[in-house]
């Protein structure tokens, strides 16, 4: 018998737990759905990212997240003082930004690209 994958959920490592939870609650607007002393679960709109608590060598990890409106999300996050490892790019596959949490994990934020605007993957 088959069945269907319902949901993918990205694990990664954090130094503090508690700083990255806040992090990703007050400054990225998820919410916090479980915290253990050894993890944490962030959920927006129904799609989850588990923190778990990890050692001073854990290897940063890079996440994609579909969003409907990344110029709006923009101007949110730049409004709250984010820090963009890259700033939006409209590239063949989608319109995205990159924000780095407080360990160096890559959070993606992709819309679909903008036709009509060059693309950065053919320049």
């Amino acid at each position: 018998m088959e069945t269907t994958v319902e949901r993918i959920n990205p694990s990664i490592d954090v130094r503090d737990l508690s700083a990255s939870v806040q992090y990703y609650v007050e400054v990225l607007g998820f919410e916090l759905n479980v915290e253990t002393p050894a993890l944490a679960i962030v959920e927006s709109n129904g799609h989850q990212i588990h923190l778990r608590q990890g050692g001073p060598d854990s290897a940063a990890a890079r996440v994609w997240i579909g969003v409907e409106d990344i110029a709006a999300l923009y101007e949110q996050y730049r409004a709250r003082g984010v820090k963009f490892a890259q700033e939006p790019a409209n590239y063949s596959w989608a319109y995205q930004m990159i924000v780095a949490d407080l360990d160096g994990n890559l959070l993606v934020f992709g819309s679909g690209p903008i036709e009509g605007n060059p693309f950065q993957d053919r320049e």
